[in-house]
């Protein structure tokens, strides 16, 4: 778990980030911390997920999961430190995530990208460039669910990472193919379930307005 500080200075801040992106990756898979990438992208309007970044307990929990197999980035619009009694005026300069991320996308991605915030992006750095990715939308807004479906999707790309032997990892097509298809999978189940969801409560709905008319 990487986080990058709009109003940072220095090696964490997001003007450092964007201006070395694809070499701060490359660097993590030649040091063996990543064999591929994720990025949490949100914005003012996604409470879950910067409470989620923010708290100790969920980001470690996080953190640990990764481990060696996914550099997890976000950006975050305010460090601890930073904190002073002139809190108001600082809030006022604060930049919206969502507007940092569409600076990266735009230069480093597609620049034809729409994100509906809050996601999660997956990708992988190949030659010093982006060399495919997956976005992931994220549905849940209480703190809990949120979590447990972040979580969801980080863990079940880090297991695909973790089965790979050392002598495929060198595969990079084949082996981020493995995390797009489980994430993706993933990502599809929760839809049909939804959808399964909504569908049988109208019906039940129905069938109780039915019921009042009989």
């Amino acid at each position: 778990m990487i986080p990058v500080y709009q109003n940072g200075k220095g090696l964490d801040s997001f003007k450092f980030f964007y201006r070395n992106f694809l070499e701060i990756c490359t660097s993590h898979k030649k040091e063996r911390k990543a064999m591929a990438f994720a990025f949490i992208l949100y914005d003012f309007n996604n409470p879950a997920i910067h409470d989620i970044l923010n708290s100790e307990s969920y980001w470690l929990s996080l953190n640990s999961i990764s481990g060696e197999y996914l550099s997890i980035f976000s950006i975050n619009y305010l460090k601890a430190e930073t904190q002073r009694k002139d809190f108001r005026s600082i809030i006022r300069n604060w930049i919206n995530p969502s507007v940092s991320t569409s600076q990266l996308i735009e230069k480093y991605f597609d620049k034809g990208i729409v994100i509906k915030y809050p996601a999660v992006m997956f990708f992988q750095v190949h030659d010093k460039k982006v060399f495919d990715y997956v976005l992931i939308q994220l549905d849940e807004q209480n703190l809990q669910d949120a979590f447990k479906e972040l979580e969801g999707y980080i863990s079940s790309a880090v297991s695909q990472l973790a089965g790979v032997s050392e002598e495929h990892k060198g595969n990079v097509k084949e082996v981020f193919n493995l995390v797009k298809t489980e994430v993706s999978g993933r990502r599809s189940i929760k839809v049909t379930k939804r959808g399964f969801k909504k569908a049988t409560s109208f019906a039940g709905f129905i069938s109780t307005i039915l019921g009042l008319k009989g």
